[in-house]
């Protein structure tokens, strides 16, 4: 299902933090889906007012998190299996 999807494999988790929109990434591809130049989407999401598209990259040793938000992208990159804390800007 979507929810499964959006927990689970691109790891998105709500935060304790609620000044604000701040929430954790803690990507689970599978081994098969880290092809460096891949790339995986979905959205949007609705989350504490705001509303964006997310996608993964994979490049050769991490992922490139991409926030679509208000007409502007904002990249971070992440490891697969670690949690990482995004604010929006």
């Amino acid at each position: 299902t979507a929810n499964l999807l959006i927990r689970h494999v691109f790891g998105f988790k709500e935060s304790d933090d609620t000044l604000g929109c701040v929430f954790h990434l803690t990507p689970a591809l599978p081994g098969r889906l880290l092809r460096a130049g891949a790339r995986y989407a979905i959205g949007p999401l609705n989350y504490r007012g705001r509303r964006f598209d997310l996608t993964l990259t994979v490049l050769s040793d991490r992922l490139r998190a991409e926030i679509d938000l208000d007409g502007e992208r904002h990249a971070v990159d992440v490891q697969n299996g670690q949690q990482t804390a995004i604010r929006c800007p």
